[in-house]
């Protein structure tokens, strides 16, 4: 659902996981719960179905949770949105930008946890998949200039310079 364009309805939903409707209808409030913590929120209009509304930056950071941590080994079907899952394995865009972050951290000698690594490179594949498809996240002009002062702005900047160069 969270990578819909639009409106997806709940019998879609339920043909595609193999449930039955009632079933997808009984889990909304855990949905709802779990996409609270993000601070997204599901839209439902009567003959449209439902939607993930909230900032792309949190549909970003839930959708990177939701493979990484709660379903790392799900295996998908062919007509499952296969690009979506396909940024999640380790395949060669993944690595030549994992080689970049590697790189950048040695430069600057920034030391992170290997696992926040994996979720960091994850949540750059899908920016970069999410921006081919449209989707941009917007930070606020009051958190850019806060963000400036901090050591990790500057990395992050050498870091967008890097994958700039990098053809996918």
């Amino acid at each position: 659902i969270i990578m819909e364009k639009g409106y997806v309805k709940i019998e879609d939903v339920a043909d595609r996981l193999y449930l039955s409707k009632s079933t997808i209808k009984q889990e909304i409030k855990t949905v709802r719960d779990y996409l609270a913590k993000f601070d997204l929120s599901i839209r439902s209009t009567p003959g449209k179905g439902i939607k993930i509304d909230g900032e792309e930056l949190r549909k970003r950071l839930c959708m990177v949770e939701l493979i990484k941590v709660h379903f790392p080994y799900t295996p998908y079907e062919e007509d499952d949105n296969q690009k979506f899952w396909h940024l999640f394995e380790n395949n060669e865009n993944k690595l030549k930008i994992r080689e970049k972050v590697l790189k950048i951290l040695r430069d600057t000698r920034t030391t992170i946890v290997d696992e926040y690594i994996n979720k960091f490179v994850s949540y750059l594949a899908l920016s970069q998949y999410r921006i081919k498809d449209g989707y941009h996240a917007k930070i606020g002009d009051m958190y850019k200039h806060d963000l400036k002062n901090f050591k990790e702005y500057q990395i992050a900047n050498e870091l967008a310079k890097e994958l700039e160069k990098i053809d996918f």
